[in-house]
């Protein structure tokens, strides 16, 4: 038997005779609409709105044989005219009476031109007797797409639409009505529309809550249609679950759709429906997020999911007001908004439309293409499934940011407000850093995505700015007050050990002035002593002659104290001499004094160092603004001059004052002067028909050939620099990818998509190859040659090593997972492995080969990987567009993300002789990033215009070679010197004095052209 329940989708009208208990109903609409000639079906979200019109209206109105009516259904989406005009193709074009193409066209610029044009273009066409019914269902999509609509011409908009509808049924020469159906919920928003009001008002129709006897008629009116049997008691239970809430309408169909599922499975046909069925479910609460989490279940990979996360993050959406209202999408426009292939959303639509399911439309019935639009079923499922509901806020957040930053990024623009600055500056990096957005997923909700990134960019940038300014005036800051602590110090111990040697000085010069004034009073007093002995001596000559010879005694004794008063005497003299060396010491001291002053004056020189330091801060904003005029002056030719001279100028200064040369704006001045010189096949080079996969350098015949393999079958070897001499091998069937280069330059290896390998000579690229047959289950991935053996990495989870001079494969390695890219540390022999399910591993091929774990919490799944020189750790990028660094440890830094790509990153390079991380991607860009600060401002290549697949360098790595899925192959300077290097020959003269002034400044010395 077949399931009598369509599910979370509306009956349709070939199920007419399964639709029960609106039947009053349904003859109160057909009397409105044959009264007013317009009827508005108003009710809430799960009233069955569009299942009371398709599968009871219109199927009634069908079989009134008499009335002729004619039913054109559609829905308004975001060109509601144009909708209107392929709906009235559908219905009107006959055999007899076909609407050829050129008419399509003009049958829609008529419906454009007058209110009238719904009239004249149905008047040709319908035949006499007939009526013509228009029905609108899903009205509320012309609120939906407000934003889009304000970009639309005015005819083409919602207001036109709405006055050719109003216009056609307000007339009666043609026979014209309409019908719609509207969320209640957005009644309101029908008075933005001159007419319309008053036209609901006199035709509406506001479906009614159905009663107890009804909703039984519903569950048991079906179910009686096929012959199956449900017991009373669950129509009971069923029953008063819906209760009055109109919303649990959905969730009852769908909930017996379920019950009726596992009652079949059971193959118990006399056996009734019965609560036992019911509870299996998960009931009316449970039943449909359990069925949509089966569904989801049956996504094995993280791809697959990730895939069906953002297809319904795309096809629902939450309003202003918090409702959740369904936002119908095409494949194809879903394709571009998550980057992903279309077969890839088919399988994933296909699996969530199932007929026993039933959660997206159209049925599976309709075979999906690019063309076909996805659409949820019903915005129940929005309200009940738990994933969806969070899937839905976090869209609904990130929205929310992206539109603050664009009102920002416009505020900005208009010089009404400044850039962004933490915190919010930080939520704007974490939201780009988690964000898949490209410029079609922004255009969901505004098409200023240009700018707003740009905006974004331009405050990280000025944040960079900031910090390192901020670190740069903290140093200079700290190193004076070091400077002067130390000079401070050294001065304080000097002036201290300096005093106590002047206070030692003085002592010891007092205490000898002390002494000679001691010794001469002594020398004093023996001379006075002296004398008196002498009088005594003379007196005692005259006494005793007989004592003379006593008396010589004496006399001997008074010449000994005489001479002895003159050795005292000749002491004091000594004592005073020492006092006159203190003075001079003291003398001494106040010189040092007088040079300790000049000592101090030392401060001065580096205050002048400071503002030194400060003109060259200015000096290095005045290259930064010479960069940026360059940029912005147009290119004429009385510009191009000036143009190019600002840009040389620019990089003068910058370097001069040991600023930051690869400043990315420099870059870009540089550039964008040199292609106004340059012919646009000196850098940019159509070597295939279709996709360049895959380029490489080699050395032949003492110059250096670029090496490129194409999704043409072909591949081609050309001189790097003039590329005039080239050479091209014979079409091969299949496509190539994975060039690599033996260590001696003779050889190069390429895969195609049958697995096979083939080996050539350089510069014999018509010669016949040597072919390895597959040696891998599945798609080639990587392949790096080390001497004489060849490293071969698949997607069926093996490493192979290959001999080849045997052709053998020597080793196997097997991985947990399937790798999309892998890179080699040759003199180490280790590889690193990015794989589907987000796990990066290290594997020793010169050990046992076992694969271990860096990290498995990779978000997305790794695409490209490089081994940064040192060795210890790695630069990775997903298909989500991040692109980190981390550890061979599994340790990682914030300091170490780069930010920048919205799209898968195809490749990752390194350039060591510029310390430069280069990325490319699936958003069409190349970003230069240095090395040393990933988180400063990247230089970004913006030459290819699809898809950039494949990296390399110049044998100097002074260029960066990139090819792309537009087929061509672009050579770009891979610094702000080479690119100044290759500008200077083509300036032939500088500025005027007059030039100077107005473009540099007077403030600033005049330089010479040389």
């Amino acid at each position: 038997m077949t399931n009598p329940f369509p599910g979370l989708r509306p009956f349709y009208s070939d199920e007419y005779h399964l639709f029960f208990g609106r039947e009053t109903h349904i003859i109160e609409i057909i009397r409105k609409l044959e009264t007013a000639r317009f009827v508005s079906v108003v009710g809430n979200s799960g009233s069955g709105k569009s299942s009371l019109v398709r599968a009871g209206v219109l199927p009634t109105l069908m079989k009134d044989e008499k009335a002729n009516w004619i039913i054109c259904t559609m829905r308004p989406g975001q060109l509601p005219v144009e909708e209107l005009n392929l709906a009235l193709l559908n219905q009107l074009s006959t055999n007899s009476n076909p609407i050829a193409g050129n008419d399509i066209d003009k049958n829609l610029e008529i419906l454009k031109k007058s209110k009238k044009g719904l009239i004249q273009v149905v008047r040709p066409f319908l035949a006499e007797g007939f009526r013509l019914l228009i029905l609108i269902d899903q009205f509320e999509e012309l609120f939906r797409y407000s934003e889009f609509h304000n970009a639309l011409d005015f005819n083409a908009g919602p207001q036109h639409f709405i006055d050719l509808i109003l216009e056609a049924i307000g007339q009666t020469d043609i026979p014209i009505y309409a019908m719609i159906t509207v969320r209640s919920d957005f009644l309101g928003d029908c008075e933005k529309f001159d007419g319309l009001p008053e036209a609901i008002n006199e035709g509406q129709f506001l479906v009614p809550r159905l009663k107890a006897h009804e909703l039984e008629k519903t569950i048991q009116g079906p179910i009686d249609m096929v012959d199956g049997k449900i017991a009373l008691r669950l129509i009971k239970q069923l029953v008063n679950q819906v209760g009055n809430n109109p919303d649990q309408l959905p969730i009852l169909q769908h909930n017996l759709n379920r019950v009726w599922e596992v009652w079949k499975v059971e193959d118990k046909p006399n056996s009734p429906i019965d609560l036992s069925h019911y509870e299996k479910t998960g009931g009316m609460e449970q039943a449909m997020s359990i069925h949509a989490e089966e569904a989801f279940a049956e996504l094995t990979s993280e791809r697959q999911k990730y895939i069906a996360e953002q297809m319904f993050k795309t096809i629902t959406v939450k309003g202003p007001d918090n409702r959740g209202i369904r936002r119908p999408t095409s494949v194809s426009e879903i394709c571009k908004i998550i980057v992903a292939k279309p077969e890839e959303v088919i399988e994933i639509a296909n699996i969530f439309r199932r007929n026993d399911r039933g959660f997206i439309m159209p049925s599976d019935q309709v075979k999906l293409t690019e063309m076909s639009i996805l659409d949820i079923s019903h915005e129940s499922l929005m309200r009940v499934w738990q994933r969806l509901i969070e899937w839905v806020k976090e869209e609904s957040e990130s929205a929310e940011m992206y539109q603050r930053i664009t009102d920002s990024a416009i505020l900005f623009d208009r010089n009404m407000s400044g850039l962004w600055r933490d915190p919010d500056l930080q939520l704007a990096i974490d939201w780009r850093r988690n964000v898949q957005s490209n410029s079609l997923w922004a255009s969901q909700y505004n098409e200023q995505y240009s700018l707003t990134l740009r905006f974004l960019e331009l405050s990280i940038q000025q944040s960079h700015f900031e910090k390192k300014d901020a670190i740069r005036k903290k140093r200079l800051l700290t190193g004076m007050v070091s400077v002067f602590i130390v000079i401070l110090t050294g001065l304080s111990i000097w002036a201290v050990l300096e005093r106590s040697k002047s206070v030692e000085s003085a002592k010891i010069a007092n205490g000898e002035k002390s002494k000679a004034e001691i010794q001469q009073k002594i020398a004093l007093a023996e001379s006075i002593r002296a004398e008196k002995n002498e009088k005594i001596a003379l007196q005692q000559q005259k006494i005793a002659e007989a004592q003379k010879f006593e008396t010589e005694i004496q006399k001997n004794s008074a010449l000994e104290n005489s001479k002895k008063a003159e050795v005292e005497k000749n002491k004091a003299e000594i004592a005073s001499v020492e006092a006159i060396r203190a003075k001079r010491a003291a003398e001494i001291d106040k010189h040092n004094a007088l040079i300790a002053k000049g000592t101090s004056d030392s401060l001065r020189i580096v205050s002048v160092k400071a503002e030194k330091s400060a003109n060259r801060l200015r000096l290095l904003a005045v290259g930064q603004n010479l960069a940026s005029k360059s940029k912005l002056l147009d290119s004429k030719n009385e510009n191009t001059n000036i143009k190019a001279n600002l840009a040389l100028e620019s990089y003068r200064i910058i370097e001069k004052n040991k600023g930051n040369v690869d400043d990315p704006d420099l870059y870009e001045a540089l550039i964008g002067s040199l292609n106004l010189f340059l012919q646009k096949p000196q850098y940019t080079h159509s070597l295939h028909n279709d996709a360049v996969k895959s380029v490489e350098v080699v050395k032949y015949h003492d110059s250096s050939w670029l090496l490129t393999a194409g999704s043409d079958g072909l591949l081609t070897m050309s001189v790097i620099g003039s590329f005039s001499r080239y050479m091209q091998s014979p079409k091969f069937p299949n496509i190539f990818d994975n060039l690599v280069v033996s260590d001696d330059n003779s050889r190069f290896a390429v895969n195609n998509e049958q697995h096979s390998i083939l080996i050539f000579k350089v510069g014999q690229l018509s010669a016949k190859p040597d072919i390895f047959p597959s040696t891998h289950a599945g798609t080639i991935t990587s392949m790096f040659w080390i001497k004489n053996q060849l490293f071969t990495v698949g997607l069926d989870m093996k490493i192979n090593e290959i001999d080849l001079t045997t052709k053998k494969v020597v080793n196997s390695f097997v991985l947990p997972s399937r790798p999309l890219c892998a890179d080699i540390d040759k003199t180490n022999r280790n590889m690193v492995v990015g794989c589907e399910d987000g796990g990066l591993y290290l594997v020793d091929l010169k050990g046992n080969g076992v694969a271990k774990a860096i990290s498995r919490k990779i978000n997305g799944r790794v695409t490209s990987i490089r081994f940064l020189p040192k060795g210890d750790r790695i630069v990775y990028g997903t298909d989500k567009g991040s692109c980190n660094i981390i550890h061979l440890d599994g340790s990682t830094d914030e300091k170490y993300i780069l930010l920048g790509h919205e799209a898968l990153i195809s490749e990752i390079k390194i350039n060591e002789k510029y310390n430069l991380i280069v990325t490319s991607s699936y958003d069409g860009m190349v970003r230069l990033y240095d090395l040393n600060d990933v988180e400063d401002r990247a230089i970004v290549l913006t030459d290819h215009q699809s898809w950039v697949h494949d990296l390399a360098f110049t044998e100097d790595f002074n260029n960066v070679i990139s090819g792309g899925k537009d087929n061509k192959v672009f050579l770009r300077p891979a610094s702000t010197l080479v690119a100044c290097k290759a500008l200077m020959p083509y300036v032939k003269k500088g500025l005027t004095a007059d030039e100077w002034n107005k473009w540099v400044g007077k403030d600033i010395p005049m330089q010479s052209n040389e």
